[in-house]
């Protein structure tokens, strides 16, 4: 491997290098060394990083397995310049595109293009620009911090970086594609000091965008104030960069760096899962001590660790809502158990109360007709004595052994007693005492009362 990275450092060194002064591209204002050829590199290694910018606090775009391909056309340091591979995609706001389908063309004056992640939902590094009229290739389209944006195919001159330690050279290529614009976008920590000072990104879609930082500094690099117009007569030159092997420690790093970013998707696949389960079935504990550690681990790049702090503050409070939900509903468990017996007790005495309910009556005894117009009445079977007038028979038949529920009154035009019937069962005479009660009933049954019961 530490052939293959002098090799690979030679190779884009003596690019930079071989070509006259008046041919060879100036350095861009990221400090990234253009290489006048394109070189293929092979990955080494799996699950490798490619960054949006030349430095570990860019936000991780993708990850590439042991014998993938990049294509190389510059070096920052320790960090490789490369185009972006398959599987990469940038966005631009939806805004400044008129969508037909799967394709789009640019509507505003100067667009900013990002590096898209299909990592995380980081977004801030603006890695390219395109004009009024230029097409894009839409992939899909994506919700981030309340506005929509384009998932596009990174447009020529957008570019992605890897470290240097990863890569082996391959073969040279055709001469090298110089990107549109200069990286803009700082990255979340502290300004590199050897890239200089921090700049301002410009807003997406505005007019002008590709001037960036300060006019005064641009005064003082160009003498007009408007960038790329340097002088053209002053000879650029390139001092050729220096072949260093890796140290055992800078491996080791990389390594435990690589680890700590597998350890943080993990974690952050385990918590996309969890969201779709019920707030009891999710592993919330288990899921918040991983992040914690994530938080603090010196290893991952201080924009993960923010991130990793942010959503276990997030997962915190969301466990506490679950302790307590669980909480409550231990709680009416209990509550429950211990209502079971009353419950139980309160069903037993409905039930008799509905049984002493269906038995008990208004009058009963045999159903005959009655001389009185549309009248009935009920008589002692004994005896066939009168006990009280229905005013309808309730579709029992005549002859029948009945007992009747419904208002008692008295017609005093006619002198009698006269029940307006709500219900009418047929009953058994000999039931008559022994769980069935009637206000009035046959004289003759008065034997089958119980003894406690006074004669009526």
């Amino acid at each position: 491997m530490n052939s293959s990275l002098k090799s690979l450092a030679a190779l884009i060194a003596l690019s930079l290098a071989v070509a006259p002064a008046s041919a060879q591209p100036a350095n861009s204002s990221d400090g990234v060394e253009q290489a006048r050829l394109n070189y293929e590199g092979r990955i080494l290694g799996n699950q490798v990083t490619l960054r949006s910018g030349p430095g570990e606090n860019y936000y991780p775009v993708i990850r590439l397995d042991t014998g993938a391909t990049v294509i190389i056309n510059g070096i920052k340091f320790d960090w490789l310049r490369i185009v972006p591979p398959e599987g990469t995609h940038s966005l631009i706001a939806k805004e400044f595109v008129t969508v037909t389908g799967n394709s789009g063309r640019i509507s505003g004056t100067v667009v900013n293009v990002r590096s898209g992640s299909t990592l995380n939902s980081q977004y801030s590094t603006i890695h390219g620009k395109l004009q009024r009229g230029d097409a894009v290739d839409i992939l899909g389209e994506v919700e981030l911090d309340g506005k929509t944006w384009l998932k596009i195919k990174p447009p020529p001159g957008t570019t992605l970086f890897v470290k240097k330690d990863f890569v082996e050279p391959v073969r040279a290529l055709g001469p090298a594609v110089i990107p549109v614009t200069p990286l803009t976008t700082p990255p979340a920590t502290p300004r590199d000091p050897v890239a200089g000072p921090a700049v301002t990104p410009p807003s997406d879609g505005a007019a002008g965008g590709g001037v960036v930082g300060n006019p005064a500094d641009l005064n003082r690099d160009t003498g007009t104030g408007i960038p790329g117009t340097e002088l053209a007569n002053q000879p650029r030159t390139s001092t050729p960069a220096t072949p260093r092997e890796p140290s055992s420690i800078e491996l080791a790093r990389a390594s435990a760096q690589q680890q700590a970013e597998v350890a943080y998707d993990q974690a952050e696949t385990t918590w996309r899962a969890a969201m779709d389960k019920p707030l009891e079935d999710q592993p919330l504990p288990e899921i918040l001590a991983r992040f914690e550690a994530l938080a603090v681990n010196e290893d991952l790049p201080v924009t993960l660790r923010q991130q990793s702090a942010s959503t276990a503050s997030f997962i915190r409070s969301r466990n506490q809502t679950r302790e307590d939900v669980l909480k409550l509903r231990q709680s009416q468990a209990e509550m429950q158990a211990r209502l079971q017996p009353l419950q139980a007790q309160n069903r037993q005495l409905a039930d008799q109360f509905r049984q002493a309910d269906m038995n008990r009556f208004t009058a009963i005894g045999q159903l005959q007709t009655s001389t009185l117009a549309n009248l009935h009445r009920l008589v002692d079977p004994a005896t066939g004595r009168t006990l009280v007038y229905l005013r309808s028979t309730g579709g029992a038949t005549v002859g029948q052994f009945v007992g009747v529920k419904g208002p008692l009154s008295r017609d005093e035009n006619l002198n009698i007693q006269l029940v307006t019937p709500e219900s009418i069962f047929p009953i058994d005479p000999g039931s008559f005492g022994r769980g069935t009660t009637a206000e009035i009933f046959p004289p003759s049954l008065r034997g089958q009362l119980p003894t406690t019961q006074p004669a009526r």
